[in-house]
């Protein structure tokens, strides 16, 4: 459990992007590997998790060389379960890169919501709902997928106008 205290200082890193390289990707198609940093739940409500909970965090973005070109903050709100009992995730998060960012958004499950630090095996699509600087007003999507190693693979269908 974390206070909302730690919320403010797990996302503080938000206003600046952390690449450490000039291999920055663009509008169009691109891949980019997402290493965690910090991963945290906030227990809002009842006990355990529950509708109104949050997940919270930071990743690394790297190149297939492994060089930093990003980071990805997130915040994920718990929503009531479905209709057949799963508790769905909406996710809200940005993706920063030297030369912008890309806002974006989904819904998602947990593959064991017992394990609220992790992500494991998970595969998604989130929708891009805009951007800055080189991604200003961005549409488009990402899709997620678990490695082997734990890291995920994001790639990004940026649509520039």
């Amino acid at each position: 459990m974390v206070s909302l205290g730690m919320l403010t200082l797990g996302l503080g890193g938000a206003q600046g992007v952390h690449a450490q390289n000039t291999n920055v990707p663009g509008c169009g198609t691109f891949v980019v590997y997402a290493e965690p940093d910090v991963i945290e739940f906030v227990d809002h409500g009842d006990e355990g998790l529950s509708a109104g909970d949050r997940r919270l965090g930071r990743y690394y973005f790297v190149d297939e060389a492994g060089n930093r070109v990003g980071t990805l903050h997130f915040v994920t709100t718990v929503l009531p379960p479905d209709e057949d009992g799963n508790l769905v995730l909406h996710q809200t998060s940005m993706n920063l890169f030297d030369n912008g960012a890309i806002a974006v958004t989904a819904n998602y499950m947990l593959p064991d919501p017992t394990h609220t630090g992790t992500s494991a095996s998970i595969e998604m699509v989130e929708v891009i709902t805009g951007g800055t600087g080189d991604f200003e007003h961005a549409t488009g999507s990402t899709s997620l997928t678990t490695l082997p190693d734990g890291r995920f693979e994001k790639t990004f269908n940026v649509r520039c106008p």
